[in-house]
């Protein structure tokens, strides 16, 4: 009982971090897709530019959705932790591969040292306890 309490703490801080980085990532890649992917070395043009732009649309939505949990229920907050936690997985594997095979930069590095903390964050508050049966 007393780990829910903290949990129930925990969950808002985390989703207001993440909703911060979330939505400065989109708003970078809407306005200015191809300064913001050259951060990590990748080049972006033509039809590219469309996708990443569309990539920060979704990153945007992402952190209004995790900024707005912040006040949700319990419930509410946990399944916005299991979707930021299965895009932070996801992330970071494609990131990793990029960065084996060399088609990043370094600062692909520093991006995957954020994502994996995101990803342990949310999935420990996104796969806490199940909830209480009402009644």
């Amino acid at each position: 009982m007393h780990e829910d309490r903290d949990q129930d703490r925990a969950g808002p801080h985390q989703l207001g971090v993440s909703a911060l980085l979330f939505g400065i990532a989109g708003i970078a890649l809407v306005l200015a897709p191809r300064a913001t992917s050259s951060v990590v070395g990748s080049t972006v043009a033509g039809d590219a530019t469309l996708l990443a732009r569309a990539l920060g649309a979704a990153l945007l939505g992402m952190g209004v959705a995790a900024g707005a949990a912040r006040r949700a229920s319990r419930d509410g907050r946990r399944a916005v932790h299991q979707g930021l936690a299965a895009f932070s997985l996801v992330a970071s594997i494609l990131l990793l591969m990029a960065l084996l095979a060399a088609a990043v930069s370094l600062w692909g590095w520093v991006l995957l040292a954020v994502l994996i903390p995101l990803f342990a964050v949310h999935a420990g508050s996104g796969l806490g306890s199940p909830p209480r049966p009402r009644g």
